[in-house]
This record gives C-alpha cells, structure tokens and sequence, in this order.
C-alpha cells in the first residue's frame, strides 16, 4: 500500500491535477474505481487537510486529441499565412503603392486598416 499527497489551494489546477493523478493510476492497476477510505478522509480532515474530491470525468480518446493538434496545426499554418499578408502590407507603409492595384495608399487610413486586419487575422474581430 502506499500513500500519496499534494499539498495545494483548492482551485482549478489542483482539481485537474488530482483527477488526472488519479486517473493515470486507477489506469495503471487496472482498477475502474477510486475510493477514499472514510476514516483517513476525516482524519485529514481533523488535522487541517480537506480531501479535494476525485470528480471522474472523461478522459479524451488518442484520436480526439490528434484532431485537435491537428486544427490547431491548420490555424497556426493560416496565421502564417495572414502574418505574411499583413507584414507586406506593413512593408508597402504610406505614400507607396499597393503590390495587387498599383495605387498609391492613402495614408491617413493606413493604421487603422492594418490594425483591424492584425485583430482578424488573430481571430479578435
């Protein structure tokens, strides 16, 4: 038998930190269930030491999270994309003309649609 214990505030990081300790464990024996025992749980409790409950919670399947990295892979590639759009529109600044039109840019209206396009392109606006 062994014993383990963190010593943390009870907010949202230790949460998710004991329940997935619990899970990687309950995993490694091959048990489907945790249970504190009653009385250890109350004696922490006597000497100053809340349990924080274990809150069972699904654990993402392997190919849910290759989904994800792999959308997060596609995001990340369309803003490179939109960075290499912005940065040659940057790099055209005012007074020079625009690469698609050959018109010169105006310049009192420059920053401001630069800035709009950077909030877009970071999925802001």
């Amino acid at each position: 038998m062994s014993f383990f214990m963190t010593l943390a505030k009870d907010n949202q990081i230790t949460r998710e930190f004991v329940n997935g300790t619990i899970w990687r464990q309950n995993r490694q024996i091959r048990r489907s269930t945790y249970e504190l025992p009653l009385d250890l749980g109350d004696e922490l409790a006597r000497l100053g030491f809340p349990v924080v409950p274990y809150e069972v919670s699904p654990q993402p399947s392997p190919t849910a999270v290759l989904e994800q990295l792999d959308a997060a892979q596609k995001r990340i590639r369309e803003l490179e994309k939109a960075n290499v759009r912005l940065q040659k529109t940057v790099d055209a600044g005012p007074g020079k003309s625009s690469a698609k039109t050959g018109k010169p840019s105006v310049t009192g209206s420059r920053p401001a649609k630069v800035g709009k396009k950077i909030l877009r392109a970071l999925g802001l606006r």
